[in-house]
């Protein structure tokens, strides 16, 4: 969605760089016992991870993998200078010295209700088997020092989270993927948002925005359709006339 944005409004979109765990390398200080990785065999660890890589590369976007907390990637971050950060399915904390170099904020999308205090932490599944849940929604939030503490700036249209017979996938992989279709809309009016406070030259955190209002229904439909997919087809991305 971001390589979208920046090839259709050339000048006001420039993507400086992509960071990414280290899922392939036992020592590295992620969650692995946790997060979205744990659900991954090696094969698909090194799968999801050529992915991401070239992801960037191809386009000619400089890609970090590791740690965040040192020196290094503080170097490197420097040099990049990002006037915003999104992140998203990101098995680090992230700490202050990152969270404070954009002018324009950093924010994380999680995929859980924060703002009803649902789901925060690294098993958003697992709570929505606890509660028996239906939907749920992604919620864009500030990032802070402390995991899914920031203060939420919106929330998604309601996602369906069950299959056809009503009932919530085994596999966590299944829920996520469906989860994913709302990356995209998200993802693109955070950044319409953004970029007219960069007009504006007005620096500083984003407290608000309506993403409900602003998400056509089509996409709205689509969210609340029942799971009929295996994890491993392609994702909603930003539909043309939008942009």
């Amino acid at each position: 969605t971001l390589k979208k944005f920046e090839d259709k409004y050339p000048g006001q979109l420039n993507l400086v760089g992509l960071v990414t765990d280290d899922p392939l390398n036992p020592n590295a200080k992620i969650s692995l016992k946790k997060r979205v990785w744990n659900l991954l065999d090696m094969p698909y660890r090194v799968i999801d991870e050529a992915f991401i890589l070239e992801s960037g590369l191809s386009h000619g976007i400089p890609v970090y993998t590791g740690e965040v907390k040192v020196k290094s990637f503080q170097r490197i971050i420097t040099k990049w200078k990002p006037d915003v950060i999104l992140v998203c399915v990101f098995g680090q904390i992230i700490d202050s010295f990152t969270i404070n170099t954009p002018r324009y904020g950093i924010y994380n999308f999680h995929p859980s209700d924060l703002s009803l205090h649902q789901g925060a932490g690294p098993a958003p599944y697992d709570d929505l088997a606890q509660r028996h849940a239906g939907t749920t929604v992604w919620s864009v939030h500030h990032v802070s020092e402390e995991i899914d503490c920031g203060a939420v700036v919106g929330k998604s249209p309601p996602v369906n989270v069950l299959d056809v017979k009503g009932e919530l996938p085994a596999d966590p992989l299944v829920v996520y993927h469906k989860l994913a279709e709302a990356l995209s809309p998200l993802t693109f009016f955070l950044i319409k948002e953004l970029g007219r406070n960069f007009e504006l030259n007005r620096p500083g955190w984003i407290d608000h925005i309506d993403f409900e209002s602003l998400i056509p229904d089509t996409i709205k439909n689509r969210l609340i359709q029942p799971i009929t997919g295996d994890p491993w087809t392609d994702v909603l991305s930003i539909p043309d006339d939008l942009l």
